[in-house]
């Protein structure tokens, strides 16, 4: 494919775009052309030119899949120029670049509004027909977004009328708050379509619950991850909303543990199944408590649910009590036989706590190699006492040794003399490893100076070192779930999110007055098929945005309006049956619409003013005076 041919075309407008598209790929549907188009009008030539060169890449490839992203040209020349390339290296792109999603912006793109490929400001009236072409592809975008929707919901869920477009709107809602955190519209509602269809019923939610799962994802693989688990999580009788929150919850307790929250989601998630089958003392938080053992002390899962089975019989319970005895296993619940009947149904996790106490006493302390094992006598032991609880040999061992580790980090802080809770113990414990036969927490270079140095041993914490570090625990754990999610990626990162987040709420209110204004002038156009019209229509009205300019002063914080002519849009049905017979349809189009988008942000609003104020500076008032005559 002849990228560089499609780029050129897609800049003069969408018929010379589809024309060069259908030579290179043959017939095709606007519903296709259209995107494509989106992403070849905002890339740059020369660019892609160069980064070609760069690559030994001749033309296809991976630059109409997406749509813009960073300038992938020669090295700057200027301050400005070298600030743009320094921002490029905070997106998350590879080396080569690969176009993000048109819904996504950047700083850099934004830039390009405002400033010319010099870096050098651009008029007010260029500024006002960047903007209104710009926000002209947003519509189009919008779009091209709710039909794939309406087909994608209706098709796979078989929802249909009001059902389908309430859920539609609530779907769309969502999409700006979900921009924010990084997940793309078509990953929001691909997600939750599919736990819909999953679910076998018209399941039916609502844009804070999507919301609350789009938060919650931040602890699983994403948005398609957390939709899985929904139907898991219906089997223990939990909602989409609640397992949003629960999910939330356990990944907060996990953190201020010293635990990865995404392992522990990822093993709740795995191991739902077990809360139907076994007693968990406090439901899915005993699953959760559970699961961060598991990771703690290296044991897999399964081997507590294999001893539950097996102890779920009075004889066969007997009889492992009795071989665990005569081995020299039988360490607290493990050798009381009723004890470990009642755990099978009630407290699974304490027959975990008695399988982790039996194994600790299968390792011993290696002075010369200072770390601990399992040798000699013991290994015997440890394959007799692995087969009696259905679990390998190997993770029996490994249990172990984590077992006298936890131990040794538990008898350090202890011998310190601090008046500690035991979730303190636990997140100073993970944060601990073996080292020279020590417990030693290595220190990051912005700790070392308040700890005194590049590591802490737990066997020498002092007052203020403890200090420090449990501080370090509070604020992980006092942590709201929207700055886990802002925090987990660059400032950068963080600013050009809350920017696509601005584009979006402009785009869906947009879409909607688009919409409306759409459904006047063509009256009895089926919408669902609009994106095929809608894009021919923006490319073929250059007069209109010619004639849109911004005001500087608004009423409303974040307003920015564009004119055509003086026409409100409840009257131009009226002005468009006046003028049929003077006037061509292009031409009416130009002079009766009136679009206001609302950015609902102080922050745009301030960028609009100061962009504005600056060209007043340096050119004549009067060229701000809209020359567009009230008829």
């Amino acid at each position: 494919m002849d990228d560089i041919k499609l780029i050129e075309a897609a800049k003069i407008d969408i018929d010379t775009f589809e024309k060069e598209w259908e030579r290179q790929n043959g017939p095709t549907s606007g519903a296709i052309t259209g995107p494509k188009y989106l992403s070849y009008r905002s890339l740059d030539v020369d660019d892609v030119r160069n980064a070609m060169k760069r690559t030994g890449k001749k033309g296809g490839g991976s630059v109409g899949g997406g749509s813009g992203g960073p300038n992938l040209g020669t090295a700057p020349t200027n301050v400005a120029g070298w600030l743009r390339t320094g921002l490029q290296t905070q997106y998350g792109m590879g080396r080569e670049g690969e176009f993000k999603e048109r819904e996504f912006k950047t700083l850099d793109s934004v830039a390009d509004i405002f400033l010319t490929k010099e870096n050098k400001m651009k008029s007010i009236g260029q500024i006002a027909k960047d903007f209104a072409s710009d926000m002209g592809m947003e519509l189009v975008l919008h779009l091209t977004q709710q039909n794939e929707l309406l087909t994608n919901l209706n098709t796979k869920t078989g929802m249909l009328e009001g059902l389908s477009k309430g859920f539609r709107d609530e779907i769309t809602k969502s999409g700006p708050p979900a921009i924010k955190l990084g997940i793309s519209f078509q990953e929001l509602s691909d997600s939750v379509i599919e736990l819909v269809a999953n679910s076998g019923k018209f399941k039916l939610l609502s844009s804070d619950t999507m919301n609350e799962m789009a938060l919650a994802s931040k602890f699983t693989d994403g948005m398609k991850d957390m939709a899985k688990m929904a139907g898991n999580f219906e089997k223990v009788g939990m909602g989409v909303k609640d397992m949003a929150l629960v999910v939330e919850k356990m990944g907060i307790k996990s953190m201020g543990l010293g635990l990865n929250a995404r392992s522990t989601t990822k093993l709740i998630d795995e191991n739902l199944k077990n809360l139907n089958s076994y007693g968990f003392k406090g439901g899915v938080e005993g699953l959760n408590r559970m699961v961060q053992k598991s990771i703690e002390f290296r044991m897999n899962m399964d081997a507590v649910t294999k001893v539950a089975d097996k102890v779920w019989d009075p004889e066969n319970a007997l009889s492992m009590v009795a071989n665990l005895q005569v081995m020299g296993g039988a360490f607290g619940a493990l050798n009381d036989p009723i004890k470990m009947m009642y755990m099978a149904t009630n407290d699974v996790g304490g027959l975990q706590d008695a399988i982790i106490g039996a194994a600790k006493s299968l390792a011993t302390y290696n002075q010369e190699q200072g770390r601990f094992e399992v040798t000699g006598i013991n290994l015997r032991r440890a394959k007799a006492m692995a087969d009696e609880f259905g679990m390998s040999m190997e993770e029996l061992t490994t249990t172990a040794v984590a077992g006298m580790e936890r131990t040794q980090a538990a008898s350090d802080l202890m011998g310190r003399g601090f008046n500690m809770k035991d979730e303190d113990r636990e997140f100073l414990t993970n944060l601990a490893q073996m080292k020279d036969g020590r417990m030693v927490i290595e220190v990051p270079e912005n700790l070392q100076k308040v700890l005194g140095g590049k590591e802490v041993a737990l066997e020498s914490l002092n007052k203020d070192q403890y200090d420090v570090l449990i501080e370090q625990k509070e604020l992980l754990k006092d942590k709201t779930m929207p700055e886990i999610a802002r925090e987990q990626v660059s400032l950068v990162e963080n600013m050009n999110r809350d920017l696509s987040y601005i584009v979006a709420l402009m785009r869906v209110q947009a879409g909607k007055q688009g919409e409306e204004v759409y459904k006047k002038l063509f009256p009895g156009v089926n919408l669902n098929n609009v994106v095929d019209d809608m894009d021919k229509i923006i490319s073929k009205a250059p007069d209109l945005i010619s004639k849109i300019h911004i005001l500087p002063q608004t009423n409303q914080k974040g307003e920015i309006l564009a004119e055509a002519g003086s026409a409100n849009v409840s009257n131009v049905n009226n002005k468009v049956e006046e003028k049929t017979k003077q006037e061509p349809t292009e031409s009416r189009i130009k002079q009766d619409v009136t679009l206001t988008i609302k950015a609902g942000d102080v922050v745009y609003d301030d960028l609009m003013r100061k962009m504005t104020m600056h060209e007043m500076l340096n050119q004549d008032p009067r060229s701000f005076i809209s020359t567009s005559k009230p008829r």
